[in-house]
């Protein structure tokens, strides 16, 4: 359901690629050595591991930034 993929659509804005995209990245394991976000550079481990942290912050909310870990994330708050 378009629920179940939201906090990855919700990521792939945040790492500044497609839903889809991510989504494969994510699900079939083949992580890029670095996404671009803006000018900083994402390492594929922190990736995973924010990806981890969005699944699992996911569950049982609607909230986007009830979804997204930690502060450093705060400014996607009103996406």
């Amino acid at each position: 359901s378009y629920q179940e993929y939201y906090p990855l659509i919700t990521a792939s804005v945040i790492v500044g690629i497609t839903p889809s995209a991510l989504y494969y990245i994510v699900d079939k394991g083949r992580i890029p050595m670095y996404v671009v976000e803006g000018t900083r550079r994402i390492k594929h481990e922190d990736l995973v591991e924010y990806m981890e942290k969005v699944r699992s912050n996911a569950e049982g909310k609607d909230n986007i930034s009830q979804m997204l870990p930690g502060p450093a994330y705060d400014r996607t708050a009103n996406l």
